[in-house]
């Protein structure tokens, strides 16, 4: 009987703490389904056979596998605190009663074994009942429509083991982390723990100070990035300088604010505002940080699900004005070859019965240089430092130009147009290109189906022969011949995806290209991307989300017995029950809605490097982007108000239950 002891005690400890622990062990079941599924469906071998160019999405998934893990551990450890200072009090009255810290450890081994046992096993199976199911809907996002799905079941044994060893070695260090509270903290300060952290916290000015600093850092780095390079450059230490600048305002700037509120009579004075003010002051610091986690985390949200949104809605709008036809062949040929090719091409599809749509053909000339003293110069890859950062021009005719635009602008030989999606501060209106004296007649808009596709610089000079002239020293002669076919017969004609790959195309006898490239095609590759990194934010929001619903649960659960003894000493001195209803609705909605409003601010301060960004990948539907992020925010509100209202409601049971029955 007694060897029984322990593993009935644990598992006692479990149901009479239910309350706690029951929203802890479906968050465990969930994030544990959630990270088997999107690692299953990463080694699922047949995604990447669905359709041609679909091969990137397990790449992008197994990369969203290893960042849910990530910060599924943190989050694990983080609501595990709560568990662990809620119980703080028991495990002190065990002591007392005689049981030592190893029979306690005891304890707390066979605790942390139900609980894995228990999240693992629902974990896995309610992965498996929703794998076949996520599995379809991935295939709908990217655009996989007609494949053939066979019935039944997938169970993975190679992601079970990954997910079930990642989850135990957490488990693992939580029970470590626990027994270590265990060991070295005193029953007296266990017994008293509940009643910690009521003196009135100091105002920690320059903390405050430092927070504001840190994110306007973060702000002005985003504003001022209008550069891919710069955007490199600001993204990783704005993003730092904003979560360490949330933290530090949420802790300091917080209490200052109250403190300055509590210092005006007029407004604090009143019964509401006393009793909610001081009662957040007293306890701001222990609120702060999980204030501030819950706005980093909705920002996360925020960002990532309508960042990839507007990615995967404007793909076909990328495409569009990164490729003017269906089908680009490119050839690195003399310019007495470029009629023979075209020729060749022609013969080709007419021997498929294909009749070519919308033909156009030019040539162009793509070179390295860099931009300095208002000069673009050749680039020196053998003295780079010398040559400062390389920058990618390109170069096409007038005539082919007006192919490509419709343009009527016509050039003098030493007249040139210009586009780029870079400033060049020094450029003035006559300039050098490779030691060649032009002056430059009018800024254009980037080239469709030219420059939209590559970095960099677009030259329009007046003539082929200026052309052919720069590329003699300065770079290689490419031919383009685009037109617009059928799009169901293309792997008919050019042979499906994986065969050109390995380089056994069907045009190999009868053409020799350089580049071969399919607007289809390249959607399909897009969608493959765009739609694996949707699924990533999909459920890595889910997951900020679940963890959210848990964090302001237990927020509200200690809060409710932090408050209880206070609401009652306050009716007992006069308060009504309709008085403290107020005062506890005033509480929580201006600490639970404050990380909304800020995660909100943080959010329209990422807008410009969002907008920059997706305008690298040729998405500049600017109305299409601010819809987006409108609506994101819109239903994430929602959503957070609904969690607001479901949580609120243990707070209201525990302090307005024992107020009226005080």
């Amino acid at each position: 009987m007694r060897k029984f002891f322990y593993a009935r005690l644990a598992a006692d400890n479990l149901k009479k703490n239910r309350q706690t622990y029951l929203p802890y062990l479906i968050s465990c079941s969930i994030t544990c389904a959630m990270i088997y599924i999107i690692c299953s469906l990463s080694m699922n071998e047949g995604l990447s056979k669905m359709a041609a160019g679909a091969t990137s999405t397990p790449i992008v998934l197994r990369f969203g596998t290893y960042i849910a893990m990530f910060f599924a551990a943190i989050f694990l450890f983080y609501t595990n605190s709560f568990l662990m200072k809620h119980r703080r009090k028991e495990f002190g009255l065990y002591q007392l009663l005689g049981m030592e810290k190893r029979h306690l450890a005891r304890v707390l081994l066979l605790e942390t074994f139900y609980t894995a046992l228990i999240t693992t096993v629902c974990g896995f199976l309610l992965g498996i009942l929703l794998d076949k199911l996520m599995f379809l809907l991935l295939l709908r996002i990217i655009g996989i429509v007609s494949a053939k799905v066979p019935f039944g079941f997938h169970i993975c044994g190679e992601a079970i083991l990954l997910v079930a060893a990642f989850f135990g070695i957490v488990f693992i260090l939580i029970l470590l982390n626990a027994v270590r509270i265990v060991h070295f903290t005193k029953p007296v300060n266990m017994l008293s723990g509940a009643n910690a952290g009521e003196r009135e916290p100091k105002t920690k000015l320059i903390m405050a100070i430092l927070g504001v600093i840190l994110v306007g850092a973060g702000y002005i780095m985003s504003i001022c990035a209008k550069d891919t390079g710069l955007i490199l450059k600001f993204m990783l230490p704005a993003v730092l300088d904003v979560i360490v600048g949330t933290y530090f305002l949420f802790i300091a700037g917080s209490i200052a604010l109250l403190k300055l509120l509590k210092r005006n009579k007029s407004f604090y004075y009143k019964t509401r505002h006393f009793t909610a003010i001081s009662g957040m002051i007293y306890r701001m610091k222990q609120n702060a940080v999980g204030l501030s986690t819950i706005c980093i985390l909705s920002t996360m949200v925020l960002v990532l699900i309508s960042s990839t949104s507007c990615m995967l809605l404007g793909a076909k709008d990328m495409i569009a004005k990164s490729v003017s036809r269906e089908v680009t062949i490119e050839c690195f040929l003399r310019p007495d070859e470029e009629p023979e090719c075209v020729e060749k091409v022609n013969q080709y599809l007419a021997s498929k019965g294909i009749t070519p749509e919308n033909p156009i053909s030019y040539s162009s000339v793509t070179a390295a240089s860099f931009f300095t003293d208002g000069k673009f110069q050749e680039y020196n890859f053998e003295n780079p430092r010398r040559s400062g950062e390389p920058q990618e021009i390109n170069l096409i005719c007038n005539e082919y130009y007006a192919q490509l635009t419709g343009s009527d602008i016509k050039l003098e030989p030493n007249e040139i147009l210009l586009s780029s999606t870079e400033e060049f501060p020094t450029l003035r209106q006559q300039t050098e290109l490779f030691g060649y004296k032009f002056k430059i007649k009018q800024l254009i808009d980037p080239i469709p189906g030219f420059n939209d596709q590559r970095s960099g610089v677009a030259v329009v000079v007046s003539d082929v022969e200026t052309l052919r002239k720069i590329s003699k020293n300065h770079g290689m002669l490419l031919f383009s011949y685009a037109f617009d076919m059928p799009v169901e017969r293309e792997d008919e004609v050019f042979g499906d995806f994986e065969t050109r790959e390995s380089g056994d195309h069907t045009l190999e006898d009868q053409l020799s290209f350089d580049f071969l490239q399919l607007k289809n095609e390249m959607y399909t590759m897009y969608m493959s991307v765009f739609g694996g990194f949707f699924f990533i934010a999909l459920f890595l929001g889910l997951l900020f989300m679940l963890q959210m619903v848990l964090m302001i649960y237990y927020k509200q659960l200690s809060e409710g017995h932090d408050d209880r003894r206070r609401y009652i000493i306050m009716q007992n001195v006069g308060m009504s029950l309709h008085e403290v209803r107020q005062t506890i609705r005033s509480q929580i909605l201006t600490v639970f809605f404050l990380p909304l409003v800020t995660a909100a601010i943080h959010t329209a301060f990422c807008i410009p490097i969002i907008t920059r960004v997706l305008s690298e990948m040729e998405l500049t539907n600017n109305s299409l982007i601010y819809l987006i992020l409108g609506g994101t925010f819109v239903a994430f509100s929602l959503i957070y108000a609904l969690i607001y209202a479901l949580t609120a409601k243990t707070y209201y049971r525990i302090v307005s239950t024992n107020a009226a029955h005080a």
